[in-house]
């Protein structure tokens, strides 16, 4: 099993350090642009809520994501130290099956982690949020 490491503060700047290690990480282990696009918004949603949501106060924080593949099996391991919140227990309100003018503002995001990638887990561990997303390509 291949694995990479990715460390980066809870600032919204950091984001394009997700962006470019995806795209390493795509060449190094072959992974089609599609499942890059996919890892990379769902990452990309992950992160800018644990930044824009988590984290209520203005002390330094860091956002661990482990990358790792197993044959065909690629996983992202994000861990965060924002308060408690099981993206598995929120209720899906996308209402994308609704006209553009009738859903509400957000909820999206959450909808795209659960569909866009095979699996979806979550803990809570030694105070921090463990959240583990997994795609086969």
């Amino acid at each position: 099993m291949d694995t990479r490491e990715l460390h980066i503060a809870g600032k919204v700047s950091e984001l394009e350090k997700v962006t470019a290690a995806i795209e390493e990480l795509s060449e190094a282990w072959a992974i089609s642009p599609k499942v890059a696009m996919q890892l990379n918004l769902v990452l990309e949603e992950l992160v800018t809520n644990i930044m824009l949501h988590g984290y209520v106060d203005d002390l330094e924080h860091v956002i661990d994501i482990e990358f790792s593949r197993n044959d065909r099996v690629l996983s992202a391991v994000v861990t965060d130290d924002a308060p408690a919140f099981n993206l598995l227990e929120q209720p899906d309100d996308s209402r994308v099956d609704q006209p553009l003018e009738e859903r509400k503002i957000g909820g999206l995001g959450i909808h795209f982690v659960k569909t866009v990638m095979d699996r979806v887990e979550y803990v809570r561990r030694d105070g921090k949020n463990v959240v583990t997303v997994t795609k086969t390509y």
